[in-house]
This record gives C-alpha cells, structure tokens and sequence, in this order.
C-alpha cells in the first residue's frame, strides 16, 4: 500500500513539474517543440571544399579530394551532393559548380584524361579542350556553356555544339524568362557579333548587353560601331550615342529605357525618345512600376539631384537614394537629403521634415495593396521602424533588407538589435531574445514567420515553436514547403540532414 502512495505521489510530482515547465514557455513565447522528421544525408567530409547551397537551401553540395591508393601522388576530386558521392575526376572547375534556379538540377566542370566534362546532374556533356560559365535555364531544364575544340569556341545548348567562334563571352550567354530562346555575343576575326536564336545579326565593334523582355518576345542589345553606341531593339536601330548603358523592359513588355551619354551628358532614352540631359545618372536607377505605365529615375545636375517621374522633374535635392513604386504604381517614394535633413518623400510630398538623422533608403517597402508603407530611420544612434508616419519602438539597430509587409496581412516583421541580443519583431510583438537570429521567411499565406536563430554554439528553426539544435543550419533555409510545414538542411556532429517540422 505504501508502495502504491509512493508510485502515486511520483506521478503527481512528474505531472506538476511538466505543467510548470509548459506555462514556462509559453511565458516566454515558446510552445512545446515541433513535430520534427529527420533525414540522415550523411556525413561531411573533413577536407570537404567550399560548399555551394541552392537558392532553396534544400540541397548542399562541394568537392572532396581522394588520393590513390596504388599512387598517393595522384589526387582524385569527388563531387558529393547531399551527402552522397557523385563520381571521381581528375580535375573540376571549382567556380564551376552551379545549381538550377529552382534548386533541383546541378551543373559543373569536370576533366578526365586532359579533356574537359560538363556534369548535369548524371549525364557527361564533352569532351572539351576548355569550358566557359554554365547558365541553366530559369525553368532549369536546360543548360549551355562555351567549349572550347581546336582552338575555337561553341556555344553548346543542351548537348549540341553550335557554331565555331574565335571567342564565346561566357558571361553574354542569356536565356529568355520562359527559357525557350538564348542569345549571347560571340567574336569572329576582329568583329563582334550578337547570335540569338541560333542567327547571327551582324557585326560590330563591341557589345555591351544582351536583354530579353519579360513575355520572351522582345530582345535589346547594346552595340559600338564606328565609335558609337547605340541599342537594337528587334533587329531597328537606335540613335547613336557616345555611350549606352543599362537597358530594361516595363514588366508588360510594352515599354523599355535605357541610359545613354552624349558629349559628356547624361540622358535617359525611353521608348526611342530622349530626355533631359544631366551631369550624371547612376547605373540602377531606372525604374518602370510594376503596372507599367510609369517610369522613374534620379539625376544629378550641378549639386543637385532630380527626380523624373512621368517625364516631370520633382524637387530638386542635395541627395536622392532608391525609388520605390507601390504594387499598384500609384505611389512613388524615395529618400532625400535637403540641407542636414533626411528625408522621406512620398509622391513629392517631404515626410517627417527634421525627425531623423537617416533613413536607409533601401528599406522603404509598401504593403501588398498599396495602402500603407515602411522604412527604417535612425535618430540618436537609435533605429526605429515608421509604418503610415508613426514611429515604432527603438532599438540599437535593424538588419538590411528590412522591414517586410507579411503577404496579406499588412502586418510588417523584421530583425532588432537589443544590446546583445537579437529578436524578431512583427508589428509589435516581440519574440524571444536570441544571441543571433537568420533571415525571414512566410508561408504562402502569411500566418506564419519562421526564421533560424541561435543560442550560445547552437542553431534551431522557429515557428511559433522551437525545433531541435543542431551545430549549423545551411544557409538559404528554412523554406516552407506548405502553409504548415517547413524544411532546411541542417549538421550535426558532422552528419548532414534535410529536416521537416
């Protein structure tokens, strides 16, 4: 009977301490850990080289080196690919390796017996006297690269060569977004040409580019002769210039710009026409709205900078950073210095006059249905976020590329410095504090913000809950791979895993 009290008595205390344990956590915004399903990949070599990572952070991939048995002088190069050895050469290009945009295809430079390999995935492509870059395809699917056999250069498309160059530029070789046309520049004799499509369209000097359209049906290029600089657009040409630059497209296609010089000016030229001249314009300014209709861009004249939106220019300024057009192309904002004030500006109207002493230009972001906005500003060595004017909590500091509108909810979410210490905040509720926390990411519907943090020597994913430690958790994840659901790659006592949680 004594026994039975005792046996009882335990279990009381057990529950106890459990239920004590659980309002801890919750105390502190943590629940119970995840349902958490480990796959063991396998184990990372010592000597394993410098890892690459798809941009999913889903696979994992480096060279590892063997020496022979028979001949501890040679050395083998071994690709593995999560966790797995994927064959033996003689030599790799170690720049080469590269995955496919969606993350499942890998591509590299392999030589065996003095000949040179492009490896896709199982298949050999070769052999080859010397290989150039590898581009996949967006969809992945297909892959090229310059080869290089009896001292001429090929571009080589899905395994066939094309035709013989003296030179291929490897970094001209450019799919189309829907990854069924390619273009890239190649050199015959002293003359360069822009092959697209598998037809060459004439000779030039020098070519500066290579751009698609966003529907794929459109192609500029950038192109000297005679000492001048003009774009094609579909086979017509354009005015010649001193000097042309950087040429986009209007995300419907429709529309496209480009920079250009001309006796030492400065001029955007948009749909063929030219515009106002400044002393200087610089490279990535251009900037179409999402719907199109809209072009906007900033140049210096003198000491002072303009913003052209619409062809119109709007106050000028001693300093004009990063332009932003809402999802709906009817907003237009952008930081400003006026004298020792920073500023923003919102459809030409100076927000906040006097209030910061910076505002990281790059920051400004605006919700989904384009009704409120977002920007990181800095007073007193202290960080805040301003979301629709008002200022948020402050902090010793806020990370690059932050905040985020969170899809759906208007809601923004973003990483702060505490001291030491980091925490994720989103509108203004805050998380934990972590010695160190990873870049955000949303499921697809918005509910939920999940993030790597770390405590101390150990890394673990968040999502509401906190998942299991692990030593390193592979750059590029998490990634959620449903509304609910998760997944990373991650090692732990040398062992590399793909988790779900």
């Amino acid at each position: 009977m004594a026994n039975k009290c005792l046996f009882k008595t335990s279990i009381k205390i057990i529950i106890v301490n459990f239920i004590f344990l659980v309002l801890t956590l919750h105390a502190h915004g943590i629940q119970e850990p995840l349902d958490t399903r480990e796959e063991k990949l396998g184990k990372i070599h010592d000597d394993a080289g410098e890892a690459i990572v798809s941009s999913n952070g889903l696979h994992y991939a480096y060279f590892t080196y063997y020496r022979l048995l028979f001949n501890p002088a040679q050395i083998q190069v071994v690709l593995v690919r999560d966790g797995e050895e994927k064959g033996r050469y003689d030599n790799v290009g170690k720049d080469s390796i590269i995955f496919s945009p969606d993350g499942y295809h890998l591509a590299f430079a392999a030589m065996k017996n003095n000949k040179w390999f492009v490896i896709v995935d199982h298949e050999e492509i070769g052999s080859y006297d010397g290989i150039g870059k590898i581009v996949f395809s967006p969809d992945g699917l297909r892959v090229a690269f310059a080869g290089q056999r009896n001292n001429k250069w090929h571009l080589v498309l899905d395994g066939k060569n094309g035709t013989a160059h003296d030179e291929v530029a490897g970094d001209s070789i450019v799919f189309s977004p829907n990854s069924k046309r390619i273009a890239y520049a190649a050199v015959t004799g002293r003359k360069w040409s822009a092959i697209i499509d598998g037809k060459e369209t004439g000779q030039y000097d020098g070519i500066g580019g290579l751009h698609f359209s966003p529907d794929s049906k459109h192609i500029a290029i950038g192109v000297n002769k005679d000492k001048k600089w003009f774009v094609i657009l579909d086979g017509k040409e354009g005015t010649r210039y001193d000097g042309v630059g950087e040429i986009c497209f209007s995300s419907d296609s429709e529309r496209y710009a480009y920079l250009a010089g001309k006796s030492g000016k400065f001029l955007v030229v948009t749909d063929g026409v030219a515009c106002l001249e400044f002393d200087r314009i610089n490279k990535g300014v251009l900037t179409f709205s999402p719907e199109s209709n809209r072009i906007a861009y900033w140049g210096v004249k003198g000491d002072k900078a303009v913003v052209i939106c619409d062809g119109l220019a709007a106050t000028a300024y001693d300093g004009v950073e990063y332009l932003s057009f809402s999802p709906d192309g009817t907003h237009l904002a952008y930081a400003a210095i006026k004298g020792t004030q920073n500023l923003f500006v919102l459809d030409g109207k100076e927000l906040n006059i006097g209030d910061f002493d910076g505002i990281r230009p790059d920051s400004i972001v605006f919700s989904q249905d384009s009704k409120h906005y977002a920007y990181h500003a800095k007073k007193n060595q202290k960080n805040f976020i301003i979301v629709d004017g008002k200022h948020g909590k402050e902090y010793d500091g806020l990370f690059k590329g932050e905040p985020i509108f969170i899809l759906c909810k208007n809601k923004v979410a973003y990483t702060a410095q505490k001291g030491e210490k980091q925490v994720v905040v989103v509108d203004t509720t805050e998380s934990q504090e972590f010695d160190e926390v990873g870049k955000l990411v949303f499921s697809p519907d918005g509910e939920h913000v999940a993030y790597k943090a770390r405590n101390k020597k150990k890394w673990f994913v968040v999502d509401n809950s906190i998942g299991k430690e692990y030593d390193e958790i592979i750059q590029n994840g998490p990634v959620f791979r449903s509304n609910k659901n998760i997944e990373f790659l991650a090692v732990r006592d040398n062992i590399l895993y793909r988790v779900t949680q």
